[in-house]
C-alpha cells in the first residue's frame, strides 16, 4: 500500500499505497482518527488502492465524484525535502516485422556474438545516465560487420522487462568461413571503441564472439539482414527532450527494451515516457512510422497518463512557504520521469491540485530497503503545519 491526502477546504482524503511506505499508514490513521488531539486538521477521507506495483490498477478504478476533496498530497515520495509535482506518462509499442528466410550457403560458419556486462537500470529514473543499452551495443557491432563482411542473421535476442534498460543481448550470425578472422578483428575493434565510450557508465562492458551452437538451417537474406540492422540503428533510445523550465530534468524518452525472433518474425518492444502527452504521442508516431517503412506492424498501448506540472499550484506554493518557514531552507521541486498514481488520478479527476512527498527511503523494493528515521519526524512536523493551513487554498 501507499498513501495520499486529498482536501478541499474542510475535506482531506488520505490514500495509502506501498508496503515500503507503511510508516505513512500510521500517520494517516493517527490524523484521520484524531488520536493526537494536538493535530489541527479538517475532516479526512482515507483511500486504499491495490496493485500499484503491477500497473497502477487500483488507482485506475477511481472515477469522478469519488472524492469530496480537490487537494492531493501523495505520501509515496522517497526523499524528504523533495516535492514531486509531475510524472511521466508511459506507453509501450509492440513491433512485429516479417522475415525472409533462406537456406545458408555451405561455406558459411555460424558464430555467436554477445554484448554484456552493462549495468542496466530503470528506464525512467536512469535513462539520462547515458548507460549502455545492450541491444544497441550489439547492433553497432553487427553494423560494423556489414560494412566489410557478408553476414546473415539467424537469431537475435536481448532485454527483459519493458521498464529496464537491457544489460545483455546476443546474436547468431552466419559468416563466410574464409572471413572469420576478419569478423573477429572487427568485433574486437568495436569492443575497444565502445569500452572507451562507456568507460564511466559501464566499465564492465564486453563483446564476445565464439563459434555458434544450435541448429539453424536457415538465416535472413543478405538484404533483410541489412534492413533489420539499419532499423535497429534508427530506432530511438534514450532522452528525446528535456524540460526547458527545469534544469537537467528529462521530459521525454524511449527505451529499446526487448528484441527476439518469435514464430519466424522479429519482435521488438519499446517503452516511451513523457510528461507531455503531445510529445509522448509524437515519439510513438516516429517509431510506428519507422516500422511501417520496413514493412512491419506496430501496436501501441497507453500504460498510464502523464501528470503535467502546474507551476501555478496553490498547494505547491503553500507547501514551499511552510517548509521554508519550518526548516529554514527551500525544498527541491522536481518532476519524476516514471509513472505515479497521481497521473491516473489527475487524468480521471481533472483539476486536482497535487503534490508528492515522503520520508527518505533507500534501496526501495529490495531486501536492502531502509527508512531514514529522522526524516519521518520532519514529515510529521511538516504535515501538521500544512494541514492546519489547507483551509482557503
Amino acid at each position: 500500500m501507499g498513501f495520499e491526502i486529498f482536501g478541499r477546504y474542510s475535506n482531506i482524503i488520505l490514500y495509502l499505497i506501498q508496503s515500503g511506505n507503511a510508516i505513512m499508514v500510521a500517520i494517516a490513521l493517527a490524523m484521520a482518527l484524531a488520536l493526537d488531539k494536538e493535530v489541527s486538521h479538517p475532516p479526512l477521507q482515507l483511500l486504499f488502492t491495490v496493485d500499484e506495483e503491477t500497473g497502477l490498477v487500483g488507482a485506475g478504478a477511481i472515477e469522478p465524484g469519488f472524492f469530496e476533496g480537490s487537494l492531493l498530497i501523495n505520501l509515496d515520495g522517497e526523499d524528504e525535502g523533495h516535492f514531486t509535482v509531475g510524472c511521466a506518462g508511459g506507453l509501450n509499442t509492440d513491433i512485429t516485422v516479417p522475415i525472409d528466410w533462406r537456406d545458408v550457403p555451405t561455406d558459411f560458419q555460424l558464430m555467436k556474438i554477445k554484448a554484456s556486462g552493462m549495468r542496466g537500470g530503470h528506464s525512467g529514473i536512469d535513462i539520462n545516465a547515458e548507460k549502455g543499452n545492450a541491444i544497441k551495443v550489439l547492433n553497432q557491432t553487427l553494423y560494423a560487420l556489414t560494412t566489410q563482411v557478408d553476414i546473415r542473421l539467424a537469431n537475435i535476442s536481448g532485454g527483459s522487462a519493458h521498464n529496464a534498460i537491457p544489460r545483455d543481448a546476443e546474436a547468431w550470425v552466419f559468416v563466410p568461413q574464409n572471413q572469420i578472422e576478419t569478423v573477429e578483428a572487427i568485433v574486437q575493434a568495436t569492443e575497444t571503441r565502445l569500452k572507451s565510450e562507456y568507460q564511466n557508465t559501464d566499465p564492465d562492458l564486453f563483446i564476445k564472439i565464439e563459434a555458434g551452437e544450435g541448429h539453424y538451417d536457415q538465416a535472413m537474406t543478405l538484404e533483410k539482414t541489412a534492413q533489420i540492422i539499419d532499423f535497429i540503428m534508427v530506432l530511438p533510445h534514450g532522452v528525446s527532450a528535456m524540460f526547458t523550465d527545469m534544469k537537467q530534468v528529462v521530459e521525454t524518452s524511449n527505451n529499446l527494451a526487448n528484441i527476439c525472433i518469435e514464430a519466424g518474425k522479429l519482435k521488438i518492444i519499446t517503452s516511451q515516457r513523457s510528461s507531455r502527452l503531445s510529445r509522448l504521442e509524437a515519439l510513438t508516431h516516429r517509431i510506428e512510422a519507422c516500422t511501417r517503412l520496413l514493412g512491419g506492424k506496430a501496436h501501441s498501448e497507453v500504460l498510464y497518463p502523464p501528470w503535467q506540472p502546474n507551476s501555478e499550484s496553490p498547494l505547491l506554493a503553500k507547501s514551499v512557504e511552510i517548509y521554508e518557514r519550518l526548516f529554514d531552507k527551500k525544498p527541491i521541486v522536481e518532476v519524476m520521469h516514471a509513472g505515479l498514481e497521481c497521473g491516473i488520478i489527475g487524468d480521471n479527476i481533472p483539476g486536482m491540485d497535487m503534490i508528492s512527498i515522503g520520508p527518505t527511503i533507500k534501496y526501495p523494493h529490495s531486501p536492502d530497503e531502509k527508512l531514514h528515521i529522522a526524516s519521518v519526524g520532519k514529515i510529521w512536523v511538516f504535515l501538521r503545519a500544512l494541514l492546519k493551513e489547507t483551509t482557503g487554498i
